[in-house]
């Protein structure tokens, strides 16, 4: 008979000390316990094979393997030895599979909300490390919410067929809100000043509206980085703090955190130093910095110091240039002598440049505004010029620069990342204006047309007092030069209060670049104006030629947040232009735009023109002002010069009535604050405070006072248009007989 030998041994046993005697071969390997995993599934992840020697430890492997799949709670392994070799038997316990998961207990967050959080889902395999991870997940949630005492437990309820039911059981407990936040040791700053620089808040009479006074841990350890970095700002570099003590209330509702500072003295700057590689005047690099000696030490702003040394070298190709603040400190003066060690490396070039993420728009569209070359020495100052140029273009949502090492020495590669965005629409609407009632409009726009950063358009306005049709073409770099083309035909008719201007033409312009942000234009415009509805009809042909410098250094063509665009022109009419209108126009724009705080944006705007005509301006070309692209709040076109008229002229004793005539020059100013309410929806709202005037031929600039007035309002940035609707209040005179508030919106368009 054959000798026959059974080991049943637990994973972590398997194999460990049994005595086989002389190697034998696998004659066969068997799997068993299995039911709903396939037995291949299991063979594919075994190293032992039929055939081989047996070994030891090549079945421990298995037995791992087989566990890293996730299916299984146990695995074990029998042997059974016989006279041509040995039989190996893998026996598994699977693990149980999800029926369903609930979640009982929770009341202040919803179902769906909680579920998000875990990935353990029905028909999944049960595991334990999972479940864990979710309830500590759910936990967190409930702390961010305010629920900082929350407790998550799970139980499991066992089927037949090997499948269970689990179940998430939350105990919310009570919100806890911090009640006080107290500093010891603070004589520097007052706990008022300290309070504000942290997120953690304490609880007000109004927190029950908003998520004041929530404490979250990671804040807290956020705010005394805060706190350390006001002291160190401030000259206290010896500034330390304890861990923060929290305790929680008898009743559990309320935390009271407790911080405790130790402030030291205050240091000063004392002698600034440049060591190391200096390839610019001492004098020259020591006036470019902030920091300056016998203030306050301030350690952000050596931080920016040192950026602006880096910067400076990284312009001239050292790439690397390394600058390290050596400090050496006083402590009978209270004063810190700096040292920046300047380590300026090797000289870098630019090797390749890579466009990623461009799949409509041509390379040559983003190379051309790019101001790095391959070749060029390194330029920090270049690569940021170039992720503005680029972005300003408007048809790319997200723009991202960056380097990577070459495989030449010396050498980086440019790497243009871009994320295209909606540059081409169809879009059909209606809306409403107290000017010009209920308007339709159809548009059809192609901002990067074929790719190659040409912009086409075709609008139609249609309504009682508007009707709009206009075709728009633009060549930013024509043949691929510095110059740019456009051309512009257009047919309109609009009724004003006092009367209705009609006209249609088209205008030629072209441009060259002269600067990095500059660009003189010349264009040529042709016009068919009749002015009717009024006592003296006006029609005739605006032949004109107009030069203009322009120097845009926006951030974004449509959203800005930095920059500014200033430009002046000087239009002429008539004379060797031939034409029925003989006049020269002068206009002078300045528009600024600072970034403020959380993604608010200060814009300034300043705007005046002036006419000039052998006799008076014509009609068709006087300043109106009022609406909402001058001074919003009143009526479109109703500021400005206005003159009596009699009804009918031909009757001397004929009622009269009040028109606006226009006057020749004018001045508008306008004052927004920005600030996004939903961002990723492209929701952005707006406070804005308007002033300007008209004046007449008699008139000097400012001889009438300004006229004012202020509102809000909301830009929608859509993927369709731009949208804006706001409403203005105007500063009224005593009795004076206009509106309390005028609506209005507009599509396509802002200032």
């Amino acid at each position: 008979m054959w000798k026959k030998t059974r080991l049943l041994l637990l994973s972590y046993w398997i194999l460990n000390g049994v005595a086989m005697g002389a190697q034998q071969e696998v004659i066969d390997i068997l799997v068993s316990g299995n039911q709903r995993i396939e037995e291949e599934a299991i063979r594919v992840n075994l190293g032992t094979k039929k055939g081989e020697l047996f070994s030891q430890s090549q079945v421990r492997d298995d037995i791992k393997n087989i566990y890293k799949l996730g299916w299984f709670s146990d695995v074990q392994v029998d042997l059974e030895e016989r006279p041509e070799g040995v039989v190996i038997t893998f026996i598994v316990e699977e693990l149980p599979l999800v029926k369903e998961v609930k979640i009982s207990g929770n009341k202040k967050l919803g179902e769906d909300e909680l579920r998000e959080l875990f990935e353990i889902k029905p028909r999944s395999v049960l595991d334990r490390k999972t479940l864990q991870e979710s309830c500590k997940k759910i936990k967190n949630l409930y702390a961010d919410k305010g629920f900082y005492l929350a407790e998550v437990n799970y139980s499991l309820k066992p089927l037949e067929r090997g499948e269970v039911i689990v179940e998430f059981r939350i105990e919310e407990n009570q919100e806890v809100k911090v009640k006080r936040i107290n500093f010891i040791g603070n004589k520097a700053f007052s706990a008022k000043e300290l309070r504000s620089i942290m997120d953690t808040k304490q609880s007000s009479y109004l927190s029950w509206v908003s998520s004041r006074g929530i404490f979250k841990e990671e804040t807290l350890e956020r705010d005394i980085t805060k706190i350390t970095g006001h002291y160190y700002n401030n000259g206290y570099i010896q500034f330390k703090i304890d861990p923060p003590l929290i305790s929680l209330s008898p009743d559990k509702r309320w935390i009271y955190i407790a911080l405790k500072l130790e402030e030291g003295e205050q240091f000063r700057v004392g002698r600034i130093e440049l060591k190391g590689d200096l390839i610019f005047e001492e004098g020259k690099l020591l006036r470019r910095l902030k920091t300056k000696e016998g203030e306050i030490f301030n350690r952000s702003q050596i931080s920016e110091d040192i950026f602006r040394l880096t910067d400076r070298y990284a312009n001239l190709g050292y790439a690397f240039a390394n600058i390290s603040p050596l400090t050496k400190i006083d402590e009978q003066r209270r004063r810190v002598d700096l040292a920046f060690e300047i380590e300026k490396g090797k000289l870098i070039y630019f090797d390749n440049i890579k466009i990623i993420g461009n799949t409509k728009t041509r390379d040559k569209v983003i190379r051309r505004e790019l101001r790095i070359k391959e070749g060029q020495l390194f330029s920090g100052s270049g690569l940021r010029k170039s992720r503005q140029r680029v972005y300003a273009t408007g048809f790319f949502e997200e723009v991202n620069l960056s380097t990577e090492p070459s495989e030449k020495e010396n050498m980086l590669d440019a790497k243009v990342e871009v994320k295209e965005g909606h540059t081409g629409t169809l879009s059909a609407g209606f809306g409403y204006s107290s000017v010009d009632r209920f308007v339709g409009m159809i548009q059809t726009s192609l901002g990067n047309f074929f790719g190659l950063g040409q912009r086409v358009s075709l609008t139609a306005e249609f309504g009682k007092r508007r009707q709009n049709y206009n075709f728009s073409f633009y060549e930013p770099y024509f043949l691929d030069s510095s110059w740019s083309f456009g051309l512009d035909l257009f047919k309109s008719e609009r009724t004003y209060t006092d009367f209705t201007r009609s006209s249609a033409g088209g205008n030629v312009r072209w441009g060259y670049r002269v600067a990095e942000y500059s660009r003189v234009f010349i264009s040529y415009r042709y016009e068919d104006i009749e002015i009717s509805d009024m006592p003296k009809k006006q029609k005739g042909i605006t032949s004109s030629l107009t030069g203009s410098i322009i120097r845009d250094s926006r951030d974004h063509p449509f959203d800005p947040s930095r920059g500014s665009v200033n430009s002046f022109s000087v239009e002429y009419a008539g004379g060797f232009l031939q034409g029925d209108f003989d006049f020269t126009k002068f206009s002078l724009t300045s528009r600024w735009y600072f970034p403020v705080v959380w993604g608010t944006v200060l814009m300034l705007n300043g705007s005046s023109g002036y006419g000039l005509a052998k006799r008076e301006l014509p009609f068709s070309e006087r300043y109106f002002l009022g609406g909402i692209n001058s001074v919003r709040g009143y009526q479109y076109w109703s500021l400005g010069p206005r003159d009596k008229i009699l009804v009918q002229e031909s009757e001397p004793t004929s009622s009269t009535q009040s028109i606006a005539v226009g006057g020749n020059k004018k001045v508008v100013f306008n004052l927004e604050f920005l600030f996004p309410i939903i961002k990723e929806a492209g929701l952005k709202g707006v406070i804005f405070l308007d002033g300007g005037n008209a004046y007449r031929e008699s008139e000097n600039f400012f001889e009438s006072p300004l006229r004012a007035a202020w509102g809000f309002g909301f830009r929608w940035f859509t993927p369709i248009a731009p949208f804006r609707f706001e409403w203005g209040f105007p500063f009224r005179k005593p009795g004076e007989d206009i509106d309390s508030s005028v609506f209005e919106f507009s599509i396509g368009t802002f200032f």
